[in-house]
């Protein structure tokens, strides 16, 4: 949701997915003093930067959640930030009506590993079909904020392994909504299918990333260990 621009020093606020107030000064900011100095300091951003802010606040409040996460929202306007608080986040399967937002989301997901060629209608549609097939063992969760709309989604699939009795899990894609990264989205997606795992009787759950996806990587290290294996491909 992009908010009408605001003049310098002034933000926007949205709370589990709801405005709070727009174009209001920091200083008006409710009762909370921190929070309005940590809105006047990413009000004076300088153009072009991109403030990203962890901010730990008193959960007893009423008002606001512990996780804040700040950014501009405007190439044209750099001063007028958004405070995107922590979304209260569902992870689901994936419905059939989820078809249009997750191909939205699926564009991105492939356009950032620069495969939007090869990936065809083709392929889009089959494996769209495959997560609502009780017969085909690829399935697909989504993550939806408070309103219902879909902010990111991930699949997985087990399959047998010669090291284990058990099935192991490959956790294939996972994708968040940048306008909702930060907020533990991802870690709750991959915690999903660890929960799934755990049902089907599968201790074992990897996957693969690119090594320059470093901001991705600062989570996975957090839920998992980092393995020395090199992947070939034909």
């Amino acid at each position: 949701m992009l908010y009408p621009t605001l003049p310098s020093r002034q933000v926007a606020f949205r709370f589990s997915g709801f405005e709070l107030g727009c174009g209001l000064e920091a200083s008006q900011i409710d009762s909370s003093k921190a929070l309005a100095e940590l809105c006047g300091k990413v009000g004076k951003s300088e153009q072009g930067s991109c403030c990203r802010t962890i901010f730990t606040y008193d959960k007893s409040s009423t008002h606001f959640l512990s996780f804040v996460s700040c950014f501009p929202i405007s190439q044209n306007h750099p001063h007028t930030t958004q405070i995107l608080f922590n979304m209260s986040i569902t992870i689901r399967p994936i419905q059939s009506s989820d078809e249009p937002t997750w191909r939205t989301h699926w564009a991105a997901y492939n356009e950032f590993y620069q495969r939007v060629d090869r990936i065809t209608e083709s392929i889009t549609a089959t494996t769209f079909s495959r997560f609502l097939d009780k017969n085909i063992s690829v399935k697909c969760a989504v993550a939806a904020d408070s309103e219902g709309d879909l902010v990111g989604f991930v699949t997985w699939y087990p399959h047998p392994s010669t090291d284990s009795i058990e099935d192991v899990v490959y956790l294939n894609d996972l994708f968040v909504d940048p306008q909702a990264r930060n907020g533990g989205v991802g870690r709750k997606l991959i915690e999903h299918v660890y929960s799934e795992a755990d049902k089907a009787g599968t201790g074992k759950v990897y996957w693969h990333t690119q090594y320059f996806n470093h901001r991705a990587q600062l989570l996975y290290t957090k839920v998992a260990k980092r393995t020395d294996f090199v992947m070939y491909s034909r």
